[in-house]
């Protein structure tokens, strides 16, 4: 079994650090490779990373070469670990938002499960802290109404944290996912499309110092939007695209 474990970062200099550290304190016995993905960064997110992880071999920095948004760093991770034949991918927020402490009990069971393990901010034994009450109604509701019309239990949208079997990923085009935040929805509705059978899983979720870059009505905008459109069979297919980078250490 080979596994990856991906980071998206974008300007997350301060909360990358601690990410890192995180994983360094971890037994990461079953993970063979750790890259961290640099979406073209304007802070010095790619300096903290070069310098916290300059002594361990099992890290990767790489760089996209053009700043792809959330989703392209997920297409980024994704293509990466098809080409390098691993088994599984964990993709961890660089924000440092989801706990990386969540990280060995996701991936056990998807080695339980050989299947796809998300975490989840909003189920019974979830936690979450300095999270706004009104952020959790409205993702609990929108989770329902994901329910109602997928006819498929789901209970998160879009978490910092995922373990995704890497046959799973093969049998769905997630290059033709948006780049945007609504990647994550677009590409769970392929897989409930496909059959694939999906786990949720309660995680910890922070909200402390990290600075968001959604506007939270126009996420749900778009993402019930990507539901109506799933439902009525219409889809689209994005403009044709190289999602390039180059390694920095």
């Amino acid at each position: 079994m080979k596994s990856l474990i991906a980071i998206p970062c974008y300007n997350c200099q301060q909360q990358v650090a601690r990410v890192i550290k995180a994983l360094l304190e971890e037994e990461l016995h079953e993970t063979n490779e750790i890259i961290l993905i640099d979406n073209i960064s304007t802070d010095h997110t790619l300096l903290t990373i070069k310098n916290n992880i300059e002594s361990y071999p099992q890290f990767k920095l790489i760089q996209n070469n053009s700043n792809y948004g959330l989703g392209g760093s997920q297409k980024v991770a994704f293509q990466y670990a098809i080409d390098n034949n691993f088994d599984f991918v964990a993709i961890i927020h660089g924000d440092d938002q989801a706990r990386v402490a969540d990280y060995s009990s996701l991936m056990e069971s998807a080695l339980k499960t050989n299947h796809s393990v998300l975490g989840s901010r909003f189920m019974f034994k979830s936690k979450r802290i300095g999270y706004q009450t009104s952020r959790t109604i409205g993702n609990i509701i929108l989770n329902f109404v994901f329910t109602l019309v997928t006819f498929k239990i789901t209970k998160d949208l879009g978490s910092g944290i995922n373990v995704f079997c890497v046959n799973d990923l093969k049998r769905v085009n997630f290059m033709q996912n948006t780049n945007s935040f609504n990647f994550n929805v677009e590409l769970l509705l392929s897989f409930y499309s496909q059959n694939i059978p999906i786990r949720f899983q309660p995680i910890t979720w922070v909200e402390e110092d990290q600075i968001s870059n959604a506007k939270n009505l126009n996420v749900a905008l778009s993402m019930l939007r990507s539901l109506f459109l799933w439902r009525f069979g219409f889809s689209k297919i994005l403009p044709s695209q190289e999602y390039s980078f180059k390694f920095i250490s």
